[in-house]
């Protein structure tokens, strides 16, 4: 006789959060992330989609000297490659103009708890953590 329980994991960061065992006729549809192959070179893409982004002029057209600028990051419960995509983000403004001292990473909360500092580093990257207001 077939198992008529289902496991069902809920990712978080790193390591799963919880599994739970759920009778087979109680769930519905289990909705993942469909697998995508990586970018081959993703500062490139990134770089790409600065200078050619949907709908409005490139970043280095859009902030310049004089500004100050606030960079949103998601916490560590998603999976946005925030170390990969920062410095190059943040070189875009600093060639536009914008000052290093003008630039703060903030972190996007919402009702998650606080990070630790070790979280953050591994978020956005130890030289971003040294090298820019979080």
């Amino acid at each position: 006789m077939p198992d008529s329980m289902v496991t069902v994991r809920f990712p978080y960061s790193e390591q799963p959060l919880s599994r739970c065992r759920l009778p087979r006729e109680r769930l519905g549809r289990i909705y993942d992330m469909r697998p995508v192959q990586p970018a081959a070179d993703l500062s490139a893409e990134i770089r790409d989609a600065l200078e050619h982004p949907i709908g409005c002029p490139p970043l280095r057209e859009t902030a310049g000297a004089g500004d100050t600028v606030a960079l949103l990051v998601d916490d560590l419960t998603r999976p946005t490659p925030a170390h990969a995509i920062l410095p190059v983000v943040i070189a875009e403004l600093l060639a536009a103009g914008v000052r290093k001292k003008d630039i703060s990473i903030v972190i996007a909360l919402g009702s998650h708890r606080p990070m630790s500092d070790k979280e953050i580093a591994a978020k956005v990257g130890c030289s971003i953590v040294e090298e820019h207001r979080v």
